[in-house]
């Protein structure tokens, strides 16, 4: 429901998982917004992962550095399709923006039965992107963050030096 899709519970719900499994540092892999979550659960329980893997993913999104990237990598069509959809998600502009802007994201064809097999939410996203998605979602941080990226990788596309990164233990 509209009202736990929120950063808050998805990081509570990986420590619950961890707690119900019993798991003891567990090794946690956060792909994509997934990241997002993990770098959370790293930040606010920073005892719990024995290991953080964030892979393809940003620590804060950025508009302003998002919007010139994909007029970069696909033109200003690109550019207009990703601002219409994230100043307003919805379903037309998520199709719009799945077929112009989601190509752009990887250099490497997307496998179509890859895509079929993924179970989407896209209400979830557009809650998302209305609330706390452009936002900064990390406030404060026990760890320390690097930060590794290609000038044309996603994380590059949407975070920064300052607001993108994985934390590690040594």
């Amino acid at each position: 429901s509209p009202e736990r899709w929120n950063l808050e519970t998805w990081i509570q719900d990986v420590v619950d998982f961890c707690d119900a499994l019993e798991l003891e540092h567990p090794v946690i892999l956060g792909q994509s917004f997934g990241g997002v979550v993990a770098l959370g659960v790293a930040i606010r329980h920073p005892e719990l992962a024995g290991k953080l893997i964030v892979s393809s993913s940003i620590g804060r999104f950025r508009l302003d550095r998002a919007l010139p990237m994909f007029e970069r990598l696909g033109g200003a069509k690109a550019r207009d399709v990703a601002e219409r959809y994230f100043h307003d998600p919805n379903e037309e502009r998520l199709a719009e923006f799945m077929a112009m802007c989601l190509p752009l994201y990887n250099p490497t064809p997307l496998d179509a039965d890859a895509i079929a097999r993924v179970v989407m939410r896209p209400e979830v996203g557009f809650h998302f992107f209305r609330g706390e998605g452009l936002r900064r979602p990390h406030r404060q941080s026990r760890h320390g963050l690097f930060w590794s990226a290609s000038q044309a990788s996603p994380s590059a596309m949407t975070g920064s030096t300052s607001s993108t990164g994985s934390a590690a233990r040594p």
